[in-house]
């Protein structure tokens, strides 16, 4: 058993100098930081980083690199619950700085922001018998993981102590093999409060659009959905699977003795001071309830149209569209494009004081207070035609239909832009010339669309390159071909190589890629006679219209994505 030969302490005042030999600070700022040391008791650690002279990444790089150490940016997805918490005790952990990355019967690896005291580490050592790696991290970076890891573990622990029986539910599918029904748990103590809260922080933390709770036939599998990925983050034990649900359901006043059916419901909470709602859907499945919230981050949902990933070409259009007083306004995509951000995005582009503007969805995705939103409840009536209908002695300005999905729908939708409203609203189709012929065939009338509509968006979402991996290749036949590189003069792709901060996968967030379409008279005149969706593309293909995959490949050109992520959500063919 030994500490690892490369680790060695340093004293704190040695810190400054360190950094000035690395060229990590200049002259200037390391007389600044001496002599503001002087008049605090501050470590000259704190003082660096108070000064902002840089940041608190970069100066445990810099002092890694000094004690050639390895530096980690620590991925809590990447990270094994119960090899942290077994190894190192809660309370060591925070105080002395460290926990435990990995483990096998010879060593140890060990993340640690402390490198003044050695102590702790030779104690470990000795405690485990076992050799001990070090690798070096930032203090904010551990206390975060620290934070989680054994927050929740401390949770999940104390709940499932409070509801141990000696049998697990199998849940839905084997509930109808055994006569024998579980009582109901009720999540009356404050273990599970912890545990769901430490299950949605981690979630914001990591940027998660989703959080899917599946039940398994002995364990709870906890994911996230990040950058339209699903990654596995936690199992946890079956027993609070029961008590785990009925908080949530508590929080979205949802019934909680209903479980052989679906439920709806949402709630709010705080994170960072902004409010986020969360969107909560429960269903019943072989194992018991599954449960999803949708993490409605009020950044991303209505967002400046500028931000959407528009060209300005198509930026131009989109905002010429929005300057009529009357018409529809067609968004196209397949579920999980981004539709609704576009919507609502739009509709804030458009919002005053002047205009009554007013909303018709199911669900309401997102609940903003310059809008008058209507919640469609099919059970008692109350259908987007219907809704349509009412609202037209509403004196509305703008309406926003969720979704065309019927005929009486789509007629309604037609009638309301005939009479003087702006009306906006999403339909399922892959381009946006399909989007008219669709129109057509739910028994919209040709003379009627042909002057009302004003224009068509089709749209993806595609994963963007992270910036802090991203490098340089030279592409493939296949890419050479599919991009048409004898037209261009760059030789060049960009993908991300993987990194910490982008978990390895070398993508970081999300960007729209859309086609934009804009009816001339001869489209106008071509949808009233019924032409084919083949004959619409053309005329609008010889008025400067640009399909998707074109949108996409000027994206994958410039960095922002990758050739591999544009044949997910298109083909060449499209643009042809």
């Amino acid at each position: 058993m030994q500490i690892d030969p490369l680790y060695r302490t340093i004293r704190e005042e040695e810190v400054p100098n360190i950094l000035f030999n690395l060229g990590i600070l200049d002259r200037e700022s390391l007389d600044k930081i001496k002599r503001q040391s002087q008049f605090t008791e501050d470590t000259f650690l704190q003082v660096i980083l108070q000064s902002k002279v840089i940041t608190e990444e970069k100066l445990m790089r810099g002092l890694a690199h000094y004690l050639n150490l390895p530096f980690v940016i620590i991925d809590p997805l990447d990270l094994d619950i119960e090899i942290i918490t077994k190894t190192i005790p809660a309370q060591f952990a925070k105080k002395h700085k460290m926990i435990t990355l990995d483990s096998d019967d010879k060593s140890i690896q060990i993340a640690t922001a402390n490198l003044w005291d050695r102590t702790p580490l030779d104690d470990l050592a000795f405690l485990t018998g076992k050799d001990v790696k070090v690798v070096i991290c930032t203090e904010t970076n551990l206390e975060q993981i620290i934070m989680h890891f054994y927050g929740l573990k401390s949770s999940v622990k104390a709940a499932e102590k409070q509801f141990t029986n000696n049998e697990i539910d199998l849940g839905n599918l084997e509930h109808y093999v055994h006569s024998k029904v579980t009582g109901h748990l009720e999540p009356t103590d404050q273990p599970i409060v912890k545990t769901v809260n430490q299950i949605m922080q981690m979630a914001f933390t990591q940027r998660a659009s989703d959080i899917h709770i599946e039940p398994k036939r002995e364990s709870i599998l906890i994911r996230f959905r990040i950058d339209g990925v699903l990654h596995d983050i936690h199992v946890l034990p079956k027993i609070i699977l029961n008590p785990i649900i009925s908080r949530i359901k508590i929080m979205a006043g949802l019934d909680i003795t209903l479980k052989r059916e679906p439920q709806d419901g949402r709630f709010k909470t705080n994170h960072k001071e902004n409010e986020v709602e969360i969107r909560v859907s429960t269903v019943p499945v072989a194992f018991g309830e599954k449960v999803v919230l949708r993490l409605l981050n009020p950044e991303i949902f209505v967002t400046n149209i500028r931000e959407l990933g528009l060209n300005e070409e198509d930026l131009s259009s989109l905002e010429s569209f929005l300057k009529y007083s009357y018409g529809i306004i067609l968004v196209c995509g397949p579920t999980g494009a981004g539709k609704t951000t576009t919507l609502y995005s739009a509709l804030q582009y458009l919002s005053s004081p002047e205009k009554n503007i007013v909303t018709v969805e199911d669900p309401i995705e997102f609940v903003y207070g310059d809008f008058n939103q209507i919640a469609v409840r099919p059970n008692i009536g109350i259908t987007f035609a219907s809704v349509i209908r009412t609202i037209l002695r509403q004196d509305p300005d703008i309406i926003m239909i969720g979704e065309i999905r019927d005929t009486e729908t789509a007629q309604s939708a037609i009638r309301a832009a005939l009479t003087g409203h702006l009306v906006l609203s999403s339909i399922h189709t892959n381009t946006a010339v399909s989007s008219i012929t669709r129109l057509l065939d739910m028994g919209v009338e040709s003379y009627l669309l042909s002057s009302t509509i004003v224009g068509a968006i089709s749209q993806r979402l595609v994963r963007t390159i992270c910036p802090h991996c991203k490098q340089e290749y030279s592409p493939d036949g296949e890419e050479r071909e599919l991009l048409e590189f004898h037209q261009i003069k760059t030789d060049k792709l960009y993908k991300g190589k993987g990194c910490s901060l982008c978990r390895h996968t070398g993508f970081f967030g999300r960007i729209g890629i859309f086609e934009v379409l804009t009816p001339n008279l001869v489209f106008r005149k071509a949808i009233h006679a019924k032409a084919t969706t083949e004959d619409l593309f053309k005329i609008a293909k010889d008025n400067n219209f640009r399909a998707l995959f074109i949108d996409g490949k000027s994206k994958v050109l410039n960095g922002i994505t990758t050739f591999q992520e544009l044949l997910k959500v298109t083909t060449s063919l499209e643009a042809e």
